[in-house]
């Protein structure tokens, strides 16, 4: 009978501190990913050329020398720019990944103990049969 006896106590804490921890540890996640990912990083670099990888040019004009390192650069940076958009597109799916999660256990868990005792409820019933 003790058992019963933290059925309150349980009530409380699943209700109130909980609840506030969840929505802090969502919190808490939604930034992981945000910077898992280098989002301000990877949008402050978007035009950069990929790994910084480009050719340089000696001074003076040298026509074949230009035209070399301009197509070259512009193809670093043209990778650099798909790359990176693709690590945005994937960084956006992992946070709405985590929106959702987030939202979708915020709206079961008032439910979560009512689920608990409909669960014994037919464990028992299966068990008496």
């Amino acid at each position: 009978m003790r058992i019963l006896s933290l059925a309150p106590a349980y009530l409380r804490w699943h209700y109130t501190s909980a609840f506030r921890s969840i929505v802090l540890i969502w919190i808490d996640l939604l930034w992981f990913v945000y910077h898992f990912f280098s989002v301000p990083t990877v949008v402050r670099t978007f035009l950069s050329p990929w790994k910084r990888l480009g050719e340089e040019t000696r001074s003076g004009f040298h026509p074949q020398e230009f035209f070399e390192a301009l197509v070259t650069n512009t193809m670093m940076r043209i990778v650099g720019i798909i790359i990176r958009t693709f690590f945005l597109l994937f960084a956006a799916l992992a946070l709405a990944a985590m929106l959702f999660g987030g939202v979708a256990t915020l709206i079961l868990w008032p439910f979560l103990p009512l689920v608990a005792v409909g669960l014994v409820v037919v464990g028992v019933g299966s068990v008496m049969q």
